[in-house]
């Protein structure tokens, strides 16, 4: 016989001690898991409880329903957690939910969603150059001032010319002199000055401005309503012009410095300057002081009347034009 079999057994109670201490171990290791378990469940269902899914604009939102996993039972033996049937009537899952979310509310408790839409800027709200559904514009301060001018884009630009001189832009200003010189042969200087003027304005649009100055030894220039300023070449605004331009007779002496610095003073972009170039003429002063009022802004065409050929090469008229970026030309006024 093996010495192990002469061992003496243990006493009984000490074997259900063993035995006991056995069975609360593997119940405390079986109860920590499964409240490990159901812990971590329940996190994970409070989390998706928070999820709300939006649906777009007009339906309600969808919101995720919870469904209980798990449930816990008492037992002699302790605490027990067993499954439970996951599947639920439609009304007892709908009555346990949560109502609709605002979405509003959680943006910080506005009623509904801004509207974009009314939000953003109407076509109508914009102002256009010049443009207007009602009465015409009978006067303004120009769109375009400055040497900025010169920079903006071409689209929209008015072009008109005098005598084939171009002119470009979007405010023009006519210089045309009245004096007594320009009367002769029935006022045919004059008024052939006249026919090419309301030419020249008649290609200009509703979006361009312009001014005339009739002068002699004093400037007389166009007025709308009391107002001395450019004006829009609207059909209305281009009636009053030849009503003006009729109302116009030779006559006086000649002064060109004052009514070509009113025309400066109004910031266009062209100057037709039109004259017979009649004494006196336009002093190296003058033409000093002409050209650093403009300072480049306006381009400065010249227009010179006379009988018969051009004497003079070279004139004021010619350096006008050449100081400040414009064209002259000559007119045979007995050819017109």
């Amino acid at each position: 016989m093996p010495p192990s079999a002469l061992r003496p057994m243990p006493p009984i109670a000490d074997l259900r001690d063993v035995e006991a201490s056995q069975t609360r171990l593997s119940t405390y290791f079986q109860t920590w898991g499964l409240s490990t378990l159901f812990h971590l469940t329940l996190f994970l269902l409070l989390g998706l409880t928070w999820k709300t899914v939006l649906k777009p604009a007009g339906e309600e939102p969808e919101l995720l329903r919870v469904v209980e996993l798990v449930a816990k039972r008492n037992t002699p033996e302790g605490a027990v957690y067993v499954e439970r049937p996951a599947a639920t009537s439609d009304s007892t899952a709908e009555s346990s939910s949560p109502g609709p979310v605002d979405v509003g509310q959680l943006l910080g408790g506005a009623a509904s969603p801004v509207d974009l839409a009314s939000a953003l800027p109407k076509a109508a709200d914009a102002t256009g150059l010049g443009l207007s559904t009602g009465q015409p514009l009978l006067g303004g301060g120009g769109l375009l001032d400055g040497p900025g001018a010169k920079t903006m884009p071409t689209a929209g630009r008015g072009r008109t010319k005098v005598y084939g001189l171009n002119g470009e832009g979007f405010k023009f200003v006519y210089v045309f002199d009245r004096s007594g010189s320009m009367g002769g042969s029935g006022n045919k200087a004059l008024n052939a000055a006249k026919r090419e003027l309301l030419r020249s304005l008649a290609d200009l649009g509703d979006t361009h401005q312009f001014q005339i100055i009739f002068y002699n030894e004093e400037p007389s220039i166009m007025k709308l309503s009391g107002l001395a300023n450019l004006m829009f070449a609207t059909p209305q605004n281009k009636r009053e012009a030849e009503r003006f331009v009729g109302s116009i007779s030779a006559d006086g002496a000649t002064q060109h410095e004052p009514a070509m610095m009113m025309g400066l003073k109004l910031s266009p972009d062209v100057i037709f300057f039109l004259t017979d170039a009649d004494q006196p003429e336009l002093s190296p002063g003058q033409l000093e002081r002409i050209k650093r009022l403009n300072g480049g802004r306006a381009v400065i065409n010249t227009i010179e009347f006379g009988l018969g050929p051009k004497i003079r090469k070279y004139n004021f008229l010619d350096r006008v034009a050449e100081e400040n970026n414009g064209s002259s030309v000559y007119v045979d006024i007995s050819a017109q």
